[in-house]
């Protein structure tokens, strides 16, 4: 039986992306690294927590709409980190 009353662990602000994505013009950073969801979910883990949030990084321009950061790519992960049932949502 687990106990309600636990603690629960939190990362509020967590980025998701590959060297892949376009970038906007002239970023800030350039990561020359990927970090994906399955490495997220992995850092979690290893860390005990048990919920998550994926914000937008501002280097990347959304596919679909060419806008900076936000906007429907992030929806995508959003729903891939549902459909994996890691408990990650929107």
């Amino acid at each position: 039986m687990t106990n309600s009353n636990a603690l629960r662990r939190v990362d509020a602000h967590a980025h998701i992306f590959t060297q892949a994505m376009p970038l906007i013009a002239n970023p800030r950073h350039q990561p020359r690294y990927d970090f994906t969801l399955q490495d997220y979910l992995a850092q979690l883990d290893a860390n005990g927590v048990q919920y998550g949030v994926i914000a937008a990084a501002s280097p990347w321009i959304e596919a679909e709409t060419g806008a900076v950061g936000g906007g429907e790519g992030c929806a995508h992960l959003y729903g891939l980190a549902r459909s994996c049932g890691t408990g990650l949502c929107a």
